[in-house]
């Protein structure tokens, strides 16, 4: 109803008790916009950052596209059959419906509860002992990657990466004008004889297993750690 009030008092509508609302009769058609000359657009392309240019520079890989008549073998990829949709919905609505204090932007962070259970995952699991506090949780392997390089890395920085490693990393360090330094791998890992002998900032490794490239697409690794030494 607002809309077409809105519409109303702009005049583009007429209306009236008891009639449908219609157009204004005297409202006439906008005139073509004209195109602007090609040395125009020229002079409005607006001048990138030199991250922006590297970022263009880049040949990014691209997931590959799968037939769904055929079983994928893609890591990650989850079977429509085995998610639980009925159970996530129900678990999403209830939280959906539940009283909240607020509706104001949460922890930046993360959810404290959600960040308190991640520290029991990790001392239980892994053997990491840490506060809730030292936890950030990210969108996924490429922001915090993408978040250790912008605060790890300055430009001109070398840092060692296994080679063969997982692409979008390497793009990500290279990304903030990172030297790669490549480093051979075996079955067990990272080959730390073989290390290079120059001063890194950083060492970025798999320590538990490899992705090698499925259809020319590297999956991201879930464990990943990133090693920072003096400059």
């Amino acid at each position: 109803m607002t809309i077409y009030e809105q519409l109303a008092a702009e005049g583009y509508i007429e209306t009236a008790a008891g009639a449908r609302a219609r157009v204004s009769l005297g409202l006439k058609p906008l005139p073509p916009k004209r195109r602007p000359s090609a040395a125009k657009q020229s002079q409005r392309v607006a001048s990138i950052s030199a991250y922006g240019k590297r970022v263009e520079g880049l040949a990014l890989p691209q997931p590959p596209v799968t037939d769904p008549a055929l079983i994928n073998f893609l890591y990650g990829a989850i079977s429509d059959e085995d998610f639980p949709t009925l159970a996530w919905r129900r678990h999403y609505n209830r939280a959906l419906i539940r009283r909240q204090q607020h509706l104001y932007y949460g922890a930046s962070a993360g959810e404290p509860q959600l960040r308190e259970e991640f520290q029991a995952y990790l001392l239980r699991a892994r053997g990491l002992e840490c506060t809730a506090d030292q936890i950030l949780i990210v969108h996924g392997t490429q922001q915090a990657l993408e978040l250790c390089a912008r605060v790890l890395v300055d430009p001109g920085d070398n840092v060692v990466m296994e080679e063969p490693c997982y692409l979008m990393a390497r793009r990500t360090f290279e990304l903030v004008g990172a030297n790669i330094v490549a480093s051979p791998v075996d079955e067990q890992g990272l080959v730390t004889a073989d290390l290079p002998k120059t001063r890194s900032t950083l060492a970025y490794v798999t320590p538990s297993h490899q992705f090698p490239p499925v259809n020319g697409f590297f999956c991201p690794p879930s464990d990943s750690t990133l090693l920072a030494t003096a400059a």
